[in-house]
């Protein structure tokens, strides 16, 4: 119901789907057995670090950033950064902070 609220939030989660989609395609390109290691994560921890990872990978090219530069700089500041400050580590707001 959130979209309701602001018009540029999307009615359903297509995008997101459509740039992991576009991940798997660009890894069995280079590697034809990842898909299926992927698959089984080895555990359900594995599974969801995997998750997160991707996420951020594509939440940053969603906002035109360079993952690279975006995740070494996000890691490399996190240990010090404040939890009221930590919304700047978020790819929407990353780009003006740096």
């Amino acid at each position: 119901m959130l979209y309701l609220d602001d018009g540029a939030i999307a009615m359903d989660n297509n995008a997101a789907e459509l740039a992991l989609r576009e991940t798997r395609l660009a890894s069995l390109t280079s590697l034809r057995s990842r898909r299926k290691n992927w698959l089984f994560a080895g555990r359900e921890l594995g599974g969801e670090t995997c998750t997160v990872g991707t996420s951020l990978k594509e939440t940053a090219n969603a906002h035109v950033h360079d993952p690279q530069a975006y995740l070494s700089d996000t890691l490399e500041r996190l240990p010090t950064t404040k939890c009221r400050d930590i919304d700047t580590l978020l790819p929407i707001n990353w780009g003006a902070s740096v």
